[in-house]
């Protein structure tokens, strides 16, 4: 307490009539007397009102401890030397802080979570000189956006006031009339403090480039990649525009970008969404017209590789590769991409390792063609027996059963159709159910940085002998509840992390014990090997050595094991049981709206009605009443012309009928998504979630899957069904009407 004070009375003495203030603009300013003495802007979101507290305008947090001043703005907290504003350190918080308090060397501060469904609150003790930390993104995309946004409004507010818009591709960037606002704008730029928004220099590196002034461009691009701030991440972004001007300038940032991403606690494997690979890299400017595509694709694929391997579009992405390199004739290359492909092919269903995602998306379209079965069945056999239906008395019960007239196997038929009907809704609704629960995650989940507070809550609910929670407390940093969980399994995985806590505790012997432990469940545990010996080969020790990361390394959990804990939580947290339901909670969809329920409701009902006819028609022992179906009545002329149209629906297919319909429409359905998916898609769940590959990259190729071979193989299979159809209905009209002569 002594301490306190005395660091206390150290400020007031040190830095007396000095006061800190934050401007509307986004500034940081240190005022003396009334006197700015230094200035210091950042990257602020202004997206509406909210922004007054997510940068705690009102709350000022500013602290002083010695020399040094302590703020936050948005996720990060900086500390600066307090009278010449000179950048000491910066740390990046989960979420967003509520409140602080000062120490003798540092401050604590305290975050709590932005996703309103996560209560958590944790304290965070930051002091200069501080070991590593995890490199913390929020779930708020405009903490990496902004920075890029800062530095292109100078351009914008340039074009504004001459009322032109801002270009949208580099061919709009490359237009003559606008050198004269590039100068400008540049001019602007060079005034600006890039320490830490590393966009104002990555802008002007692009315009002077694009005015032909390469040397300059040159000049400010080796300023760029010499910049070793805590800010090295935002290089990343910048890569597609520098790529303008130069591929090596391009690969230079990148490869300086993913090591600072590496050594912050960055697992590729582990961010699976195709929208954070874009956060963080950018959107393609444009598609990409060069004469040399196949270096272009190259360049595309190793990037994709190294920084977000495994995104619901990278295989087609290596698909694409592993043809262009089949097409030059480069066998080697060839397999090595299609090697990648086979890996990534698991994760083709939102970039997740989900099974039960493949299940439900095929269940999906197959339970629209029941319904499609379903209506047009009964459409057409009611046609079929209306005249009988008419004919009977008033007085009979039975009239009000709809099947009354059918045929026992035209029910059973129908029956089997229900079956296949509901277990389609079934793993439907379960695939949804996944969708829904993965929606409610945080994007901090799935980033890449695992540890995250939004992830430890989110799978807290595992049970504390499953890995993958054990691996999240190890990222987080919570030792102690790592190794006990570690200890709860007996796995290579959880040995070989023992390992790397023990070897981090600087007892390198016990470490090796558990190294070696892990070689003894599984030899062929490549990290555990390469913790030993150096021996150990596979794609994370590659990328490792590629960028200069010492190990030991951890390892990470499998495909399988992320697959069933995602699944646990995603079911436990998507609590509902109902297609419609799951489809009307998703607002965003073209599936919503305000009368589904009710419609639902009527759809109900009728399966019930009709369920219940068919039930009964079945275990009817009564012998039915016989009628006689006039061959030129108006309904039954309608439904033989019907029957030629729908495959399935005459009579003569009995029980079969049904299920030659069903595949039917099932085949139109794949069909018409592959038509409108240019061939990329052949079920539901892709095709409404998975953008475009071609926008993303400017390339693409299909997967082919097992599923979807099989798939491909039949996608036009209803041709043939309908000339079939029509084929057999001829020879039975002919056969009929050669008995009836004989």
């Amino acid at each position: 307490m002594i301490w306190f004070f005395i660091v206390l009375l150290c400020c007031m003495s040190n830095v007396f009539g000095l006061e800190y203030t934050w401007t509307e603009a986004g500034s940081v300013q240190a005022r003396e007397n009334g006197v700015i003495i230094w200035e210091r802007h950042h990257a602020i979101t202004y997206v509406d009102d909210r922004v007054m507290d997510y940068v705690n305008f009102e709350n000022n947090y500013f602290v002083l401890v010695g020399e040094d001043l302590y703020y936050n703005v948005q996720n990060s907290v900086y500390c600066v030397e307090s009278r010449s504003g000179k950048i000491k350190d910066v740390w990046w918080l989960p979420g967003y802080c509520t409140s602080w308090k000062p120490s003798e060397h540092g401050v604590y501060v305290e975050v709590s979570s932005s996703i309103q469904e996560l209560k958590w609150k944790k304290t965070f003790y930051f002091q200069v000189g501080e070991s590593k930390q995890s490199l913390f993104f929020t779930g708020n995309s405009d903490d990496i956006k902004t920075y890029k946004k800062q530095a292109l409004s100078i351009l914008e507010n340039i074009l504004d006031r001459h009322q032109l818009y801002v270009p949208r591709s580099i061919q709009e960037y490359k237009r003559r009339e606008l050198k004269p606002f590039l100068e400008e704008a540049i001019v602007v730029l060079e005034k600006q403090d890039a320490s830490t928004n590393m966009w104002f220099d990555g802008f002007r590196c692009f315009y002077l480039g694009l005015l032909d002034r390469m040397d300059e461009a040159e000049v400010v691009f080796q300023k760029i990649i010499n910049n070793n701030s805590m800010f090295q991440w935002q290089l990343m972004g910048l890569v597609p525009w520098l790529d303008v001007l130069s591929k090596d300038w391009g690969n230079q940032s990148f490869a300086k970008a993913m090591k600072f991403y590496l050594q912050h606690g960055y697992e590729p494997e582990e961010s699976y969404l195709t929208v954070l690979y874009l956060v963080r890299y950018g959107r393609v400017l444009e598609e990409i017209q060069e004469e040399n595509i196949l270096s272009y694709a190259n360049i595309m694929g190793k990037r994709l590789w190294d920084l977000s391997p495994f995104t619901d579009c990278s295989a087609y992405v290596y698909k694409h590769l592993a043809t262009l390199y089949k097409e030059a004739g480069n066998i080697e290359q060839e397999e090595l991409w299609k090697q990648r492909t086979e890996q990534a092919m698991n994760y083709i269903y939102l970039g997740l390792p989900i099974s039960l995602l493949e299940i439900g998306n095929h269940a999906m379209t197959l339970y629209f063609a029941f319904l499609f079965t379903f209506f047009i069945y009964l459409f057409v056999q009611g046609f079929r027996y209306f005249s009988c239906w008419r004919e009977s008395s008033w007085k009979s019960w039975e009239r009000w059963n709809f099947l009354f007239f059918w045929s026992k196997s035209e029910v059973i038929g129908l029956m089997i159709l229900f079956c296949i009907g509901a277990v389609s809704h079934h793993y439907t609704c379960k695939g949804l159910q996944i969708i829904q629960g993965l929606q409610s995650f945080p994007v901090t989940v799935m980033d890449g940085f695992a540890g995250h507070p939004d992830q430890i809550e989110t799978f807290s609910c595992l049970s504390d002998s499953d890995f993958v929670k054990g691996y999240i407390f190890h990222k987080a940093g919570e030792i102690k509840e790592a190794t006990d969980i570690y200890e709860n399994i007996e796995s290579e995985g959880a040995f070989n992390n023992l390992g790397v806590i023990e070897y981090q505790k600087g007892d390198k012997e016990k470490a090796l014990e558990y190294f070696q432990k892990a070689l003894a469940l599984n030899p062929d545990c490549a990290i555990a090997q390469f913790n030993i010996n150096q021996q150990g080969k596979d794609n994370r020790i590659e990328r490792f050595q590629k960028y200069g990361i010492a190990g030991p390394y951890l390892v990470t959990p499998s495909m399988q094991e992320w697959d069933t804990s995602i699944s646990l939580i995603a079911q436990y947290r998507g609590d509902t049981d109902d297609f419609v339901d799951i489809v009307k909670e998703r607002k965003n969809t073209i599936f919503f709206t305000n009368s589904i329920s009710f419609l639902k409701f009527l759809l109900d009902c009728f399966c019930v009605y009709i369920f219940i006819c068919a039930i009964f028609h079945l275990f009817h022992f009564k012998k039915q009443e016989t009628k006689t179906i006039d061959s030129f009545s108006i309904s039954k002329i309608i439904s033989n012309i019907l029957s030629y149209i729908f495959p399935g629906t005459n009579s003569a297919y009995k029980f079969f009928g049904p299920c030659i319909l069903l595949l039917f429409f099932y085949t139109i359905f794949i069909s018409c998504i592959y038509i409108m998916s240019y061939g990329f898609n052949l079920d539901l769940f892709t095709f409404i979630f998975t953008p475009s590959v071609q926008k993303i990259f400017g390339i693409g190729e299909r997967v082919i899957t097992p599923w979807n071979a099989m798939l491909i193989s039949i996608k036009y299979l209803f041709v043939w069904i309908f000339f079939f159809n029509i084929f057999f209905l001829f020879v039975l009209y002919f056969y009929k009407k050669q008995r009836k002569i004989q």
